[in-house]
């Protein structure tokens, strides 16, 4: 093989390598763009509206006696029967209040 055949060659290669590693890296960003949507999706159909105690209890750490000062605070409470839920924009606004108030005290 000459010289100009193994130029020719490596730059044949060196072609063939380049447009397989972009049509890796494009799948691969079109992979994670797919998963992203997924998990959007997903996150919006698990969100509940109502949560049940022990599920307010569990998603923010507390215990049940933080979870009682915060309806003393103004924390709306849901009763229906002998159960009790709390409206997810509830807690968020009441967040939101206890955020404001106490970025206010630094």
């Amino acid at each position: 093989m000459n010289e100009i055949e193994t130029a020719n060659l490596e730059k044949a290669l060196e072609i063939f390598a380049s447009s397989l590693f972009d049509n890796k890296i494009n799948h691969f960003v079109e992979t994670i763009n797919m998963l992203e949507e997924r998990i959007e999706v997903l996150e919006v159909k698990n969100k509940k509206n109502y949560l049940k105690q022990q599920d307010v209890i569990s998603e923010f750490g507390i215990g049940h006696r933080t979870l009682k000062n915060w309806v003393s605070d103004g924390l709306k409470e849901i009763w229906l029967g002998n159960r009790v839920y709390y409206d997810q924009a509830d807690i968020e606004s009441y967040m939101q209040k206890y955020k404001t108030s106490n970025s206010v005290r630094g």
